[in-house]
């Protein structure tokens, strides 16, 4: 065996884990998103960079405004503890969130918290906060940071767009006095893919791009809202049917009152968006909240370890729709996957992340320009995969319920829906520890060959030295017995003519 090999191996394999978990601590700091979500003076609050470890938090967000703030919950759940303290802080409202819960707050990396709603309409400057956040793992094992950064995104127009946070120059570090690890943004993690399948790229900007959203930048004034005087005069008649094709640029909004107007004036209105589209079906009514100023239905293209996981490998597109709520009339999503998926059944699932779950809500036989179509009814967070995982979860299940034994990849929902259990994202952290694993179990086994390479030599060796020895004693034997018998022979020829002589 090598061993100067293997100590070399092993010395830079913990040395590169180190210098990981190094650089991933600082890289995984949690942060605090305030964004609107299209309906007047209400925000979201998201926690991002959360590890799937963490059951409960604690932080703070500082609204200008002399007045409490109303607190909607995303999380339902009466079981969990939700509470927000009020406080006035020198003719602001600071409210201090403290959220617990049986499970982890997140089963990816971000968690929305609550909306809250304002007696007025706020700009980036209306919030803050003082950085500090604290969170809990299951065993009340905690992390505390002191310079958490607050990221806002609010109206459309770049007047009030831009960081509201009073913590920018923080160092995001953080105090660990447990083992809870805060996790990184969605990593994307090599994964084994049934032959044939890969994920595909989506853009709104043109057909071979990939579209992503970085979710730790501050949205600049760049964006703007597509009002209904400027597209009206592009509605057409055809056969009695009225539509409206409108193409979205990037980062473009849309008014609420364009889609109010469709259903009022029963307007089919396509938004195309690169290489998607949406349709949305005026025509078979609907309804737009009077609080709904604008909508934004852009693709935010996901790349989790986990759901490619829960997927099987089969999943060829992750996105999230930057609305977040149920659609206001019928929508239909367009994709394109390209042609070689032509003909092929593609499965959409909708992401629970509070329950860890993926739900089938619609299937779809790609058409021959590789585009598939899928009705909508919530935005939210989806995959499209193309494998039925759920007909084999069914199954599962079913054979599950027979052995009593309970299935670890599949579930029931409150309906009775057989859904696919997603695992939590890992962080950062466990996955470069999961690598370093691997690279030194890959050491070991280089080093188990090596070893018993150099047994097997050295066995070879003394086996042949040995069979080198056996052979020169049998030459050496052989010499003996040829002499001893040459002698014996001279010695008989001898005595034999001494007989004769004397006779």
């Amino acid at each position: 065996m090598n061993l100067r090999k293997f100590l070399v191996a092993g010395f830079t394999a913990v040395m590169m884990a180190g210098f990981g978990a190094l650089a991933s601590s600082a890289a995984s700091v949690p942060n605090i998103q305030v964004r609107s979500n299209g309906a007047e003076n209400e925000y979201e609050v998201t926690l991002q960079n959360v590890s799937s470890e963490t059951y409960g938090v604690q932080f703070d967000l500082t609204v200008d405004s002399d007045k409490d703030v109303t607190v909607n919950w995303a999380d339902g759940d009466s079981g969990n503890v939700q509470k927000a303290v009020q406080t006035d802080s020198n003719g602001k409202t600071q409210i201090t969130f403290y959220v617990s819960e049986l499970r982890p707050l997140s089963n990816s990396s971000n968690v929305q918290v609550a909306t809250i709603v304002t007696d007025r309409e706020l700009n980036s400057s209306s919030f803050a906060t003082s950085g500090y956040m604290k969170t809990v793992n299951q065993n009340q094992k905690s992390t505390v940071y002191q310079d958490v950064m607050l990221d806002t995104k609010l109206t459309p127009d770049g007047s009030n767009s831009g960081s509201g946070s009073d913590n920018s120059s923080g160092n995001n570090s953080g105090s660990n006095s447990g083992n809870n690890k805060p996790s990184d943004t969605n990593q994307s993690q090599n994964t084994s893919r049934p032959s044939g399948s890969q994920q595909i790229t989506v853009s709104q900007t043109n057909t071979t791009g990939k579209q992503e959203t970085d979710k730790n930048q501050t949205t600049e004034g760049t964006q703007k809202t597509l009002a209904w005087k400027d597209i009206s005069s592009q509605v057409k008649t055809v056969s009695g049917k009225k539509t409206l094709a409108i193409t979205i640029e990037q980062g473009q909004q849309l008014d609420a009152d364009i889609l109010r107007n469709a259903i009022e004036q029963k307007i089919s209105v396509t938004l195309q968006y690169g290489n998607y589209q949406w349709t949305f079906d005026g025509a078979n009514g609907g309804s737009v909240p009077d609080k709904q100023k604008f909508y934004d239905f852009s693709l935010e293209m996901l790349s989790q370890h986990n759901l490619t996981a829960a997927a099987e490998g089969s999943d060829l597109l992750q996105f999230a729709v930057q609305y977040q709520g149920q659609m206001p009339c019928p929508a239909s999503l367009t994709i394109t996957v390209g042609a070689d998926y032509a003909g092929q059944i593609l499965y959409l699932a909708y992401y629970d992340e509070l329950a860890a779950t993926l739900q089938k809500t619609a299937e779809a036989v790609v058409n021959q320009d590789g585009t598939v179509v899928f009705p909508i009814e919530n935005a939210a967070k989806y995959i499209v995969t193309s494998k039925d995982l759920w007909t084999a979860a069914a199954k599962t299940e079913e054979m599950s319920v027979q052995t009593s034994e309970q299935s670890q990849s599949t579930a029931l929902d409150l309906s009775g829906n057989v859904v696919v259990t997603v695992p939590p994202m890992m962080t950062e952290e466990e996955l470069e520890a999961q690598e370093a694993a691997q690279e030194t179990t890959e050491n070991e086994e280089i080093s188990a060959t090596d070893e018993s390479e150099t047994l097997e030599q050295n066995a070879q060796s003394d086996s042949e030295n040995q069979s080198q020895e056996d052979s020169k004693a049998v030459v050496v034997i052989a010499s003996i017995a040829v002499v001893i018998l040459f002698g014996a022979v001279i010695a008989f020829l001898f005595v034999r003519v001494a007989n004769k002589r004397r006779s």
